[in-house]
């Protein structure tokens, strides 16, 4: 077998070196406009309201199968359907609830988009990550929930959403019994930082409650 054959073609990131920038630039603007919302005051956000809206308008309209994607190619591998794919869908379904929330909007399209990405996301596990830092991937998954406020919201609707509630529980309690398994020296591979240790345990603390203090560890 030739050497060559071996290799995998992913046309996304290698026929056109700009295509992966535009992507990941677009992927940061995503982020950017979430942080922008959560972090707004009131009357920021008034001033901003129609141009909200319109965005969230786009957003209700672009969305395919319950996800958006920034890329697309059958070929692309776990990793990069991760950055391009999964992520960004958690992004967008927490930049709805952000403007929802923030905008006080009570619309039926926006509440159906909600509610069918939620379970899309549920339903696949696209919040845990991919690869070796799969943890750090879903450190970055829970904070876009905890913006938009997906985690209480679930939470109050468990009965639809148990699965992904039982399972953010499970991380949480998982953290709280064993944190070197997370974090430190004994994690290897998949550790997060301590202040993604501790980042993730806030955004799981509707879940736990108390008991997601951080501990000395």
């Amino acid at each position: 077998m030739k050497l060559s054959s071996a290799i995998p073609e992913y046309p996304y990131p290698y026929q056109s070196g700009s295509m992966l920038r535009e992507a990941s630039q677009a992927v940061e603007e995503w982020e950017n406009l979430l942080d922008s919302i959560s972090s707004a005051t009131d009357s920021e956000l008034e001033i901003r309201r129609e141009e909200l809206l319109g965005h969230a308008s786009w957003l209700i309209n672009a969305v395919k199968r319950g996800e958006w994607r920034i890329l697309d190619d059958p070929q692309m591998p776990r990793d990069a359907r991760t950055d391009f794919i999964y992520y960004p869908t958690c992004l967008g379904l927490a930049t709805l609830a952000a403007i929802r929330s923030r905008l006080g909007v009570d619309d039926v399209k926006l509440n159906m988009a909600i509610i069918g990405v939620s379970k899309k996301i549920q339903r696949h596990g696209w919040w845990m990550g991919s690869g070796y830092d799969r943890y750090c991937q879903m450190c970055k998954n829970l904070s876009a929930f905890e913006k938009g406020g997906l985690i209480a919201m679930w939470q109050s609707d468990s009965t639809r959403f148990e699965k992904i509630c039982s399972a953010l529980t499970a991380v949480a309690e998982s953290m709280i019994a064993d944190p070197g398994a997370w974090t430190g020296d004994r994690s290897g591979y998949f550790k997060v930082s301590e202040r993604e240790y501790s980042s993730i345990l806030g955004y799981l603390k509707p879940l736990v409650g108390e008991r997601a203090a951080p501990e000395s560890h």
